[in-house]
């Protein structure tokens, strides 16, 4: 896990590589479990995808890695909800950020922006859902 976070990391200085380096990092997300939420929530990678969100320009690579780190805090653990935690506080304010930007949608911001949108109201049902399951559970 951290050879290939390590990887993807180092290539990001490459300006060039940048697109496929979050490309390869959504397609990794998609493939690998049990990354506790601290660790990804202090990765560069994370923090780029995100810190693209306030660009001009923001990148389908961007929203791909997103739209992962939103999938994957919601998938659960076996830690469950608490682990992905600190993942949820970076990813969450982040995308909140946009709403301001999704009245004008003449930027492409706009469509990005509602498909973040879209995975975070399908990530509060499935915390709601978790969050029942563990209230039930605990009973």
């Amino acid at each position: 896990m951290e050879v290939a976070l390590s990887i993807l990391t180092a290539c990001l200085s490459i300006n060039e590589l940048k697109e496929q380096v979050l490309e390869a990092f959504a397609s990794w997300l998609r493939l690998k479990h049990g990354i506790p939420g601290s660790v990804l929530a202090s990765q560069p990678l994370v923090h780029t995808a995100l810190s693209s969100l306030n660009a001009e320009f923001i990148s389908e690579a961007s929203v791909n890695v997103i739209s992962e780190l939103i999938h994957y805090s919601a998938r659960g653990s076996s830690g469950g909800v608490a682990v992905q935690m600190p993942l949820i506080h970076v990813i969450v304010p982040q995308v909140m950020s946009l709403k301001a930007h999704l009245k004008d949608s003449s930027k492409v911001l706009h469509l990005w922006g509602c498909r973040c949108f879209l995975f975070l109201g399908l990530y509060n049902k499935l915390l709601i859902v978790c969050i029942l399951r563990t209230m039930l559970l605990s009973q």
